[in-house]
């Protein structure tokens, strides 16, 4: 498969005067086992993903950036290969001498064993690098690094088992250099359904601070957080390769001025070339054409084999009778493939409460008690009897409960 060029924005070289450039990126995960993929393209996408983290120094002094910010999930755990932790710090290194500011996440936390701890990858007797002068590391404490017209408060997370430690608990006020950013790793606002909660704060939380910025890591889309008509936090996307279906690779430059950043001041780009698609395919009591509609469905969004596609199949199909495709079947239709099978079963009342079976009095005595609520007019009753025969029928298939009527 082609590696495809990377295409950077219309970015101004120059920069306003009383603003600093920033480029903020986050949650590389380096380390991370990419899903539902075969070897090969496993192993592609983890070459691809480092080499997004060589394009980013280069990105840098391009756009000529004053403060490079990352704020967290550069590794996914400590059991990342030394080869990989060196090829980050060389990529760290390369952005000399933009300062770089690091607040780990929830996955790479700072203690005295970490990737982060300075003096521990300097003792390294097989190390092949260390870090530069110019990357500044933040502990577990609140930190304020001070640099020419601006500074930059950040902290690391101490542990996973504080993840859900509120993230602003005992962050200093702002300093009074003119631009005063903050770095972060947590959850700003509601996140989406699926997405873990990892230091949670709100926007009120965070803005009566009254830092000019906010670099945020953990969410893996990008977005932004206003204040009045400027924008006063934000996530960059991630450049992961886990699950691409939860996720959006990027980057993100903008130009902090006193007060916030001016929303034609901020860009945020994508870095990858593989499109992430959804699609629904729904059954009904005739399964054996399932692979062609899914091939069809394929076919008219247009799937190739740079997508990564979450499929869905619903409907109702005959217990017994319907089977989810064979993953490495469709795998083979695109890049990288997640399937969520929410096919319910559509049983056949009449015939199952024939006779004195087990199955047979619990169907009846489950169906008398949900014609009772729906006479009744409780809907909530019906949808809970409805859901617990549903889901005892199931069982009874397969011979998991034996059900004991009083």
């Amino acid at each position: 498969m082609k590696t495809k060029e990377i295409v950077l924005p219309d970015i101004p070289a120059t920069v306003t005067p009383g603003t600093i450039r920033v480029l903020q990126s986050s949650d590389w995960h380096i380390g991370a086992e990419p899903s539902m993929l075969t070897d090969t393209r496993a192993q592609s996408r983890r070459e691809e993903l480092l080499r997004y983290v060589d394009e980013l120094p280069k990105i840098a002094r391009k756009f000529r950036v004053d403060v490079v910010l990352l704020p967290g999930d550069l590794f996914q755990n400590e059991d990342v290969s030394l080869k990989d932790v060196d090829h980050a710090i060389a990529a760290l290194n390369a952005f000399a001498p933009i300062p770089v500011v690091i607040a780990a996440g929830n996955h790479d936390p700072f203690y005295l064993l970490s990737h982060y701890n300075k003096q521990l990858t300097a003792k390294r007797s097989n190390s092949t690098s260390v870090y530069g002068d110019h990357i500044y590391i933040a502990s577990g404490e609140w930190q304020r690094f001070e640099f020419y017209e601006f500074a930059v408060t950040a902290r690391s997370f101490v542990s996973q088992a504080k993840k859900t430690e509120p993230a602003l608990t005992g962050v200093p006020r702002r300093g009074d250099s003119p631009i005063e950013l903050l770095c972060i790793h947590g959850s700003l606002g509601t996140l989406p359904e699926g997405q873990d909660t990892v230091a949670p704060m709100t926007e009120g939380e965070l803005f009566k601070l009254q830092y000019d910025y906010t670099a945020m890591g953990h969410f893996h889309r990008q977005s932004k957080h206003l204040r009045g008509d400027k924008i006063a936090a934000g996530y960059s996307g991630s450049l992961a390769v886990l699950r691409k279906n939860s996720g959006e690779t990027g980057v993100t430059i903008l130009d902090v001025e006193p007060g916030g950043v001016a929303p034609e001041r901020c860009w945020q780009f994508s870095l990858d070339r593989c499109r992430v698609m959804k699609i629904v395919v729904e059954v009904n009591s005739d399964t054996s054409d399932l692979m062609n509609m899914i091939k069809e469905s394929f076919a008219t969004a247009g799937v190739t084999s740079d997508d990564y596609v979450r499929l869905t199949i619903t409907g109702r199909a005959p217990l017994g009778r319907f089977q989810a495709p064979r993953l490495e079947d469709v795998a083979e239709l695109c890049f990288g493939l997640d399937v969520d099978n929410q096919v319910q079963p559509d049983w056949d009342f009449d015939a199952l409460m024939q006779g004195s079976t087990t199955e047979a009095v619990f169907v009846k005595n489950l169906r008398d008690r949900i014609r009772d609520a729906e006479q009744r007019g409780d809907a909530a009753a019906v949808k809970l009897l409805s859901d617990a025969l549903d889901i005892g029928l199931q069982a009874l298939k397969r011979n998991k409960i034996e059900y004991l009527p009083k």
